[in-house]
């Protein structure tokens, strides 16, 4: 299977890669914003009918449960993919430009690429 994998199968496979963790970071992003707006909205409404308490109240605790989803959010997994961005932007550009390196290299490079892909997707 490693000799059949060319730098024309593997360079647009890493960037494809690059495309897909980087849209995965813009939506936990949007998704995060939209959180923080919402909680903050309804905690808005809520000091508005802050005359009637008891609705204020609970208008207020929903705000929060906006404001506290955000303890599960996954904001853990931006960091891996930022480095998963890089690396594969790396190897993108290794295979993008694959036909200068030296047989011995260029199988080094298959190797370690299939390697990466086979532990991280």
């Amino acid at each position: 299977m490693r000799e059949a994998l060319t730098q024309v199968e593997l360079a647009p496979y890493f960037e494809d890669q690059v495309r897909i963790q980087l849209d995965a970071i813009a939506s936990f992003k949007k998704w995060m914003a939209f959180l923080v707006a919402t909680g903050f909205l309804v905690a808005l409404i809520a000091l508005l009918f802050k005359n009637a308490l008891q609705l204020a109240s609970q208008i207020l605790g929903i705000g929060g449960l906006f404001i506290g989803a955000l303890a599960t959010f996954p904001y853990r997994e931006i960091t891996p993919r930022r480095e998963r961005i890089k690396t594969c932007d790396w190897y993108a550009s290794v295979f993008r430009g694959f036909e200068k390196y030296s047989k011995q290299d260029q199988e080094y490079y298959r190797d370690k690429a299939i390697d990466y892909m086979q532990s991280h997707f």
